[in-house]
């Protein structure tokens, strides 16, 4: 892919009325960007490297509710490349990790034909799930009038995920495997949800380092 230039997101569903009859699940914290968005930005993370600043938007015009129904956020990485997350519990849509990877069946229909994560790079872009990896042919120069070639990478789909997970958090508790994700990988990904909340209240630009100086200064 080359170096990664952009990384955007969707995550889109309608929880159902019934959904919001528990009282906290109506209250501010416990809307789209704590309860899901945490788990893409920190694939985000992953799959791209540490965020150096985020700035976001929320909207409370579906429910009328303590709780945001949607929110927009834009990030810069530290590599520079610019992402974004625009997600919606109140939005009728196919694309959203859990529908397209179809690991959740029991909570989420599935579209396992869609794909909700976009990158792109100075040699190609891919999306995920379906792993559609485009490129320019090598022969060929490199330029919008160039026809790209979409090659097919398939994914492994021969494992339950959360079973292989599971499996691993056994093999740490008997000492035979190393964690995947350390506790400041978590604390990270608390850090930015914080950033992302302060940046919607503030509309400002927030640096993720203005949270760390605060809780090494505690």
């Amino acid at each position: 892919m080359g170096e990664i230039n952009t990384f955007n997101v969707l995550w889109s569903v309608y929880k159902p009325d019934s959904y919001f009859d528990i009282e906290w699940h109506r209250s501010a914290g416990a809307g789209v960007l704590a309860i899901n968005l945490v788990h893409d930005f920190d694939l985000m993370r992953y799959l791209n490297g540490e965020i150096e600043s985020v700035q976001a938007m929320t909207s409370h015009k579906n429910r009328h509710l303590e709780v945001e129904d949607s929110i927009s956020i834009l990030v810069r990485f530290q590599n520079g490349a610019l992402g974004t997350l625009l997600a919606s519990d109140a939005a009728v849509s196919p694309w959203g990790w859990d529908q397209n990877t179809e690991e959740n069946k029991m909570s989420f229909a599935a579209s396992p034909n869609e794909d909700c994560y976009f990158i792109s790079g100075s040699e190609g872009a891919l999306s995920i799930p379906n792993l559609e990896y485009w490129n320019y042919p090598k022969d060929q120069i490199k330029s919008w009038s160039t026809p790209l070639i979409k090659n097919k990478i398939e994914p492994n789909k021969d494992q339950d995920v959360y079973i292989c997970q599971l499996t691993h958090f056994i093999d740490v508790i008997n000492g035979i495997a190393e964690p995947l994700s350390s506790p400041q990988d978590a604390i990270r990904n608390i850090q930015l949800l914080e950033c992302i909340q302060l940046a919607a209240k503030e509309r400002r630009t927030v640096y993720i380092e203005e949270l760390q100086c605060l809780d090494q200064s505690a």
